[in-house]
């Protein structure tokens, strides 16, 4: 099978309404290629990245791309599902690069740089004075500014999407 004459009649990123949309096709007659779907599967975690296009026969363009607006009109999800989805992904960012970079890195990401480079500071400090002078309370204070990063990075993103509301 060639994809020379195939068009392509819309996407998607859900891909269960791809492989319900792809179905409700092919029931109606008409070839449809879903690509970007078996690669979704394969990436694991990095899969809702790719966008799924669906391509038809250039001859049933047309009644596919009816299909496809009624399909998706009917299925589409509000828009403040996506933007609550958006702000608790932002927070799930910012808690990722506060445990796993460190640094202040949540606070970077929050938009905060004096505050990143405040603990970028301290952290430092505390690192290099536990490696020179074997000091118990250079641990301690690692772990307060982590965990200072961590909530303060996660309450700056929680304000700053109440401000957008």
């Amino acid at each position: 099978m060639t994809t020379n004459n195939f068009v392509t009649i819309g996407s998607t990123r859900d891909q269960i309404s791809g492989k319900v949309f792809k179905a409700c096709l092919e029931d109606h007659g008409i070839e449809c290629l879903a690509q970007g779907d078996n690669h979704r599967s394969q990436l694991g975690l990095l899969g809702p990245y790719i966008e799924i296009r669906f391509m038809v026969p250039e001859d049933k363009a047309e009644d596919a791309k009816k299909l496809y607006d009624e399909f998706f009109e009917q299925n589409e999800t509000p828009s403040s599902d996506h933007s609550d989805l958006k702000k608790r992904k932002k927070q799930g960012i910012a808690i990722i690069f506060s445990i796993m970079f460190t640094f202040g890195t949540g606070h970077l990401y929050a938009g905060s740089f004096y505050t990143f480079l405040i603990l970028l500071s301290i952290e430092l400090a505390a690192i290099i004075s536990q490696m020179y002078f074997i000091n118990k309370f250079s641990s301690l204070i690692v772990l307060g500014v982590v965990l200072y990063d961590l909530i303060g990075s996660f309450i700056k993103i929680r304000k700053q999407n109440l401000e957008n509301k």
